[in-house]
């Protein structure tokens, strides 16, 4: 099992560690209310260093990739990024990346139990290309989200002007280290990450959780748990959980990871068929859940009782005090406040479908971008 950089920091702050994915990773810290809490009204500062970090270049990288993500490369500039879907043949969704355009390369930044198969799908496509694909090995990762956010990153830029979003600015942090910082709203929260390959990033983690004064708190560490809750919060679907190969793109509500204007790409030819047709026969949907049961991954949508869908991810919210859950559910059942029936075990758990997200994304500069995930990889080109 591998094991964080920031290991003996999350152990001081009394993280209760589990694996994840071959990973040594922290749960929870000081419980999901108070983490989740944090958050929302603060900030909240997670290590997300097992997620993988993949080099692509050479002289036919943005052709070879532009024909493999739903986004169009060819288009991004140096110290830009975007986000974007891998689909197979059929449309359905092999994994995604946020893709950052680099002087001479791409950076891919992947989900690190489903980083094996996106690999495997980019290596399969590779025939004549003249592409280099090099996994970077041991960059650090941690991403800074909630309100007090922008102003906790002074204690890092200083004065610097803070990124826009669809950009990363590159930060040195001495005459040999560095590391890119980047805006985030996949939480639906203002957010800002922070990567370096060459530095593991324990200086900043103190600078954020450090207490500023009598009015100035730091960040709080929150663990997986507390950033899934706040993921299923904002509606935000995950590869290998709410979306893979038996989901068609487009029912995911990922339109704002498609472009629709750029050249061919892997899956395009259903992509542009159903966007033609007007609608998919199913769509990603939130729920709210009746009492304390939580329901699984899988768990059959009723209505009566047939039927109609299933459950993807579900949690209970600490903001809203009650069961959430997503999951995909067919026209015209997919209708908010449409009452139907998640099945668990021997148990019927009462729901209405609601629309996502399911907590409401708060107004600021921070959450006026096209809902892609913006992020930052501190890799020199």
């Amino acid at each position: 099992m591998r094991e964080l950089p920031l290991r003996s920091l999350h152990e001081m702050s009394g993280a209760l560690l589990a694996e994840r994915a071959g990973w040594n990773v922290p749960l929870s810290y000081t419980g999901l209310d108070e983490e989740v809490g944090a958050a929302r009204s603060t900030a909240g500062l997670i290590d997300q260093s097992d997620r993988v970090k993949v080099r692509l270049s050479g002289p036919d990288r943005v052709s070879f990739l532009n024909g493999l993500v739903t986004q169009d490369i060819a288009g991004l500039k140096p110290g830009e990024w975007t986000y974007a879907l891998f689909l197979n043949p059929k449309g359905k969704v092999v994994g995604d990346a946020t893709v950052f355009a680099l002087e001479n390369a791409f950076l891919l930044d992947l989900l690190a139990d489903e980083s094996d198969r996106v690999l495997d799908h980019i290596r399969k496509h590779l025939i004549s290309d003249d592409v280099t694909v090099e996994p970077l090995i041991g960059a650090a990762d941690i991403a800074l989200h909630g309100p007090s956010a922008p102003f906790l990153l002074r204690r890092v830029l200083g004065d610097g002007r803070p990124p826009r979003f669809g950009e990363f600015l590159s930060t040195p942090m001495n005459r040999t280290r560095s590391m890119i910082v980047a805006s985030t709203d996949f939480l639906r929260l203002p957010a800002f990450r922070f990567i370096s390959d060459s530095d593991p990033l324990d200086g900043v983690w103190r600078t954020l959780t450090a207490f500023g004064g009598s009015t100035v708190g730091g960040a709080t560490p929150i663990g997986r748990e507390a950033w899934n809750t706040l993921r299923i919060e904002a509606g935000r679907p995950l590869v290998g959980v709410d979306m893979d190969e038996s989901t068609i793109a487009l029912e995911t509500r990922m339109e704002s990871a498609i472009s629709y204007t750029k050249g061919c790409y892997e899956g395009q030819e259903v992509i542009a068929r159903a966007t033609y047709q007007g609608h998919m026969n199913r769509h990603l949907v939130g729920f709210r859940v009746e009492g304390d049961t939580v329901p699984t991954r899988g768990d059959s949508v009723l209505l009566d009782g047939k039927a109609v869908g299933e459950a993807t991810s579900a949690a209970y919210s600490p903001t809203l005090r009650y069961v959430i859950a997503m999951g995909y559910v067919r026209r015209p059942s997919d209708e908010p406040g449409t009452r139907v029936v998640i099945e668990t075990d021997s148990w019927q758990l009462r729901a209405s479908v609601l629309d996502l997200p399911l907590v409401a994304q708060p107004r600021g500069p921070a959450t006026q971008r096209r809902g892609g995930l913006l992020a930052a990889v501190g890799a020199a080109p």
